[in-house]
């Protein structure tokens, strides 16, 4: 073995050994910095118990952030070969990316999560910290083409944790924004159906509901329900069902 090569092994160990000792201080900076979304008060045991508890708690999330940074090294890895192949790959000759990584016993949605985490890390580089630490379920979700950028912003902001939240978020957006489209393609036709538009502008801008506010102005709307055709009447009466769907869930 060369000088040089051995040269290079060894600045190739005390690199790493650098990089472990700075993951290492960056974990205990995670460690004391975590805030926990679990009310530990409301466990009836005993404070060193209660304690023991938290410190698992934090070992887990550091422990499904590392998940997350070893995720996202082989979604790189998977891009970077994914690009080798499309190189040589043609419509008369594809070569088929899918049998080599399944050959290695990757599936399908397992490349899906990996590469979507690591792009995502790539379009939100300020983000990369937060991308880490999310489930395989959330980053499901947040990189699902049906899910609107404002809901994605907030799963990146750590507003939506779970993929639940995520999808519930996701179906209450994407309900407004079909009856808003629904109310807006009457064209003010009755003083009920302009209600109507203003309030479902008014969740949309918002962003939040005040549900006592928007019961209401639904209630206002019903009261005055007069003199309109039985055509109208059904069409203005849908879009309030429509409406109360979307406040009660």
């Amino acid at each position: 073995m060369t000088v040089n090569r051995l040269a290079k092994i060894k600045k190739r160990y005390e690199e790493s050994q650098e990089d472990e000792i700075g993951l290492g201080q960056l974990i205990s900076s995670d460690i004391r910095n975590l805030k926990s979304n679990f009310d530990y008060d409301s466990l009836e045991m005993e404070i060193e118990d209660k304690n023991f508890l938290i410190e698992y708690e934090k070992n887990l999330i550091l422990q499904g952030k590392r998940i997350g940074e070893i995720a996202c090294a082989i979604g790189e890895t998977l891009e970077n070969a994914r690009d080798v192949f499309k190189r040589y790959s043609t419509e008369e000759e594809p070569i088929n990316f899918a049998a080599w990584y399944k050959a290695m016993g990757f599936n399908k949605d397992q490349v899906y999560l990996f590469r979507g985490r690591f792009k995502l890390t790539l379009e939100r580089p300020e983000y990369k910290e937060n991308i880490l630490k999310l489930s395989d379920a959330t980053i499901k979700e947040a990189i699902n083409k049906k899910t609107p950028e404002t809901i994605v912003k907030k799963v990146l902001e750590g507003e939506l944790k779970t993929a639940k939240e995520v999808k519930e978020e996701r179906k209450r957006t994407l309900e407004v924004d079909h009856l808003k489209s629904r109310a807006l393609d009457l064209g003010n036709e009755t003083i009920q159906d302009a209600e109507i538009i203003e309030i479902v502008e008014d969740i949309t801008i918002k962003q939040e509901i005040n549900l006592l506010e928007i019961e209401k102005r639904i209630l206002k709307v019903k009261k005055n329900l007069k003199n309109l055709s039985n055509k109208d009447l059904k069409r203005v009466n849908e879009l309030l069902k429509s409406l109360e769907n979307i406040v009660n869930n």
